[in-house]
């Protein structure tokens, strides 16, 4: 844990992922430890974080495709990081990221479909500001999916909600020790 550590801080000092990070990219374990350690961040350094947690979020899609395929086992401790990373990704408020969170909407049963929060972590207007600009289909899919979404929601429980995520991934790495 010390060494991620160390290594997550070279990613803050440089915006470089370290080839030893990179390397255990693969490793669900190492992937939840990387969450905790970013979580637990001042929200304005998320950004920092953004193309490793877009690899992340690649591996983590993997991840659950070879699950589904059974292809390896998983005994519930790294099944949910998806969200995890998902949620990060949120954090970094970037409008994009939206096209790739909604690569897992629907990825299969056992994700089932994404709460609309981690659509919307650039602001709602904005996401659909951006997503009515890009004009291809995806995007048109996502912004209907946030209009009927967010037409069922109270802004009062995004605060509850982020601290739910962030409760949730500290629990899950609060398991690792």
């Amino acid at each position: 844990m010390k060494l991620i550590q160390h290594e997550l801080i070279q990613v803050l000092e440089t915006g470089a992922i370290p080839t030893t990070l990179a390397a255990r990219l693969r490793n669900p374990a190492d992937r939840l430890a990387m969450y905790g350690f970013i979580v637990d961040r001042k929200p304005q350094q998320f950004r920092q974080f953004r193309q490793l947690l877009l690899r992340l979020f690649d591996e983590e899609i993997a991840f659950r495709n070879a699950l589904w395929d059974g292809t390896v086992k998983d005994n519930g401790a790294f099944s949910e990081c998806i969200y995890h990373c998902a949620f990060l990704l949120y954090c970094c408020a970037e409008p994009s990221d939206t096209v790739n969170i909604w690569r897992a909407q629907y990825l299969n049963q056992d994700i089932g479909e994404l709460d609309g929060w981690y659509f919307i972590g650039a602001g709602l207007n904005e996401t659909l500001s951006y997503l009515e600009r890009t004009n291809d289909q995806t995007s048109a899919a996502i912004a209907e999916y946030i209009e009927n979404w967010s037409s069922y929601i109270s802004p009062d429980s995004l605060s509850e909600w982020q601290q739910g995520r962030r409760n949730w991934i500290l629990d899950d790495v609060s398991c690792l020790d």
